[in-house]
């Protein structure tokens, strides 16, 4: 496979009470996504959906940070490791993020958002409404059992 350099122009940028990687969920951190003046008008119709697909780059992860195939999830031992693709982990070859938030307002060329886990001053790098005959209803989805285990463990971690 041959090597392939990509560059991107960020969208817009994210404004956030969160500034450094934390413990805690993001499920109900509010934040802004702050988009370029020359693409404003490209929001048009986007408050209609009541979430958002954001892709962001984790800007604040050093190039050449180490990254691992095979992680404990969330870094509990306890649990077997697994390959790097069948986690979360912010620790990833390309460091771009993507979250599924809730679109709570678009004004301007502000849009907020909740339980976006992106870092305050992080790129975004694109956005796209989410799409119900797009994606798997709840129902439908499955989990390796190791992941009702790393959510018990967290809620351990927060108490």
């Amino acid at each position: 496979m041959q090597s392939e350099s990509l560059q991107f122009e960020p969208i817009g940028r994210v404004n956030s009470p969160v500034k450094v990687r934390r413990l805690e969920s993001f499920r109900e951190v509010e934040s802004e996504i702050v988009i370029r003046p020359d693409l404003v008008e490209a929001l048009e119709g986007l408050d209609g959906f009541s979430h958002l697909e954001v892709i962001y780059y984790m800007h604040l992860r050093q190039a050449g940070e180490g990254w691992a195939t095979r992680v404990h999830p969330m870094g509990f031992t306890q649990l077997p490791k697994v390959g790097l693709f069948a986690t979360r982990s912010p620790q990833r070859p390309n460091r771009l993020g993507l979250t599924l938030c809730r679109l709570l307002e678009v004004r301007g060329e502000i849009i907020r958002v909740r339980g976006l886990d992106a870092l305050d001053g992080s790129p975004v790098l694109d956005i796209k409404a989410a799409w119900k005959d797009r994606h798997l209803e709840a129902a439908e989805m499955r989990f390796p059992g190791w992941t009702r285990t790393a959510i018990e463990l967290w809620e351990q971690l927060r108490q």
